[in-house]
């Protein structure tokens, strides 16, 4: 049986529900898959993709003798790990140019954080640190692309399209900027398959007969 490993750079949004308020969290730059050919043309394989937030503002106020400096900085972590099956639809698994079908479930943790610092005269008078935790699960299907350089390296794209199965409305999907609630995943990546049989030594041979 053989194996492959997948190094992506991908670009990936889930959505994550927070007291039925969802929120789109993007998870970059990179995803890694461990899969298994079950048959030439069928695969099983498993990610597993994370990120931290970075993202930071600042405001300041002015008042009679008092500077107010307030910031806000975003914390936590994002992990997503993606459970798929492949489906290659090419007529001719030989070809140099294959296409999937991909179909399965994702399973999602987000730990979001937000920290608010206000500063009065540059001394700390407030400091406010909230944290949500929330996991979710994922329909997710899609579409791969892949070119065969040879029996172990191949180029792989992917797209898929997930959906948070939590229960929530459609009109709330929609105020958090996603329709349906659905949302996209891309990656671009390169593939090494493991698990050839080794090439017989045939001076070996000949010397052993």
């Amino acid at each position: 049986m053989r194996f492959y490993a997948t190094v992506y750079l991908s670009s990936s949004n889930y959505l994550f529900n927070f007291q039925t308020v969802p929120q789109v969290r993007s998870i970059r730059p990179w995803r890694v898959d461990i899969g298994l050919d079950l048959t030439s043309r069928i695969a099983l394989q498993a990610g597993f993709m994370a990120s931290r937030p970075n993202g930071e503002s600042s405001s300041t106020g002015f008042a009679p003798g008092q500077r107010t400096d307030i910031t806000e900085k975003d914390g936590g972590i994002e992990l997503a790990a993606p459970v798929l099956i492949r489906y290659c639809f090419t007529k001719k698994p030989s070809e140099k140019l294959k296409f999937d079908a991909i179909g399965g479930l994702t399973f999602g943790y987000s730990n979001p954080s937000l920290t608010r610092i206000r500063l009065i005269n540059g001394q700390v008078v407030e400091k406010i640190v909230t944290e949500s935790k929330l996991s979710s699960s994922y329909i997710t299907v899609g579409l791969g692309g892949r070119w065969v350089f040879s029996p172990r390296w191949e180029a792989v794209f992917d797209w898929t399209l997930s959906r948070n199965i939590a229960p929530v409305d459609d009109f709330v999907y929609t105020l958090a900027g996603t329709r349906n609630g659905i949302t996209r995943s891309l990656g671009l990546g390169v593939r090494y398959r493991f698990g050839f049989a080794k090439k017989p030594n045939h001076e070996q041979e000949f010397t052993t007969r």
